[in-house]
């Protein structure tokens, strides 16, 4: 996970709904609108309750979110948005297939320890709040602090630039085949090799 916390952005959602999407269970949301926006998105909870999704959750046996007392509101956590498309039939859990309409797909859901107080907006926005970029933070782990270079990718960089060293202070073998391209050895021009 290597994500910049002050790059993510928000969305609100309605309660159940941002609860499940937390919780892992809806991974489809569903939108009027379209965004280029791809990455880690935090979902705000908003204070309006839509039955229609505590009916949704119970015929799914999902307990916990029959009534706004049990359903958090304020921002609950973040998911990655991997795609946005049209509406249609593609996207059968949670997926509305209305045209017109697009489907925000969604993963790996990651709740915070403790939801945390706020007030939503429309569209996209920003995280500003200190207290939700700590939560964030801490959600995502210490990587997402700061951008970071992978330490596979570093090592690979250093033994490159080793081992370029080493052949600068010795000279190739005057026996060993080399074929054009830039001093590699060639298996096809070594006798008994690859015949």
């Amino acid at each position: 996970m290597n994500e910049n916390v002050e790059s993510v952005r928000c969305l609100s959602v309605r309660r159940p709904w941002a609860n499940l999407i937390v919780a892992g269970y809806k991974l489809v949301e569903n939108r009027s609108w379209s965004t280029g926006y791809r990455g880690r998105l935090v979902i705000h909870a908003g204070k309006t309750f839509d039955q229609a999704g505590a009916e949704v959750a119970a015929g799914l046996a999902i307990s916990g979110m029959d009534s706004a007392q049990w359903c958090a509101s304020g921002y609950l956590g973040s998911v990655v948005l991997d795609d946005v498309h049209p509406s249609g039939d593609c996207c059968t859990w949670f997926g509305d297939p209305t045209p017109g309409g697009y489907h925000w797909v969604l993963s790996d859901p990651i709740a915070f320890a403790t939801p945390v107080p706020g007030r939503g907006r429309l569209n996209l926005y920003g995280c500003e709040d200190p207290d939700l970029l700590a939560a964030l933070a801490g959600s995502l782990g210490p990587e997402a602090r700061a951008p970071q270079i992978n330490p596979i990718v570093q090592a690979a960089a250093e033994q490159v630039a080793n081992s370029k060293r080493r052949r600068a202070r010795t000279s190739p073998a005057k026996d060993v085949p080399r074929c054009a391209c830039r001093g590699q050895l060639s298996l096809f021009e070594i006798p008994g090799v690859m015949k």
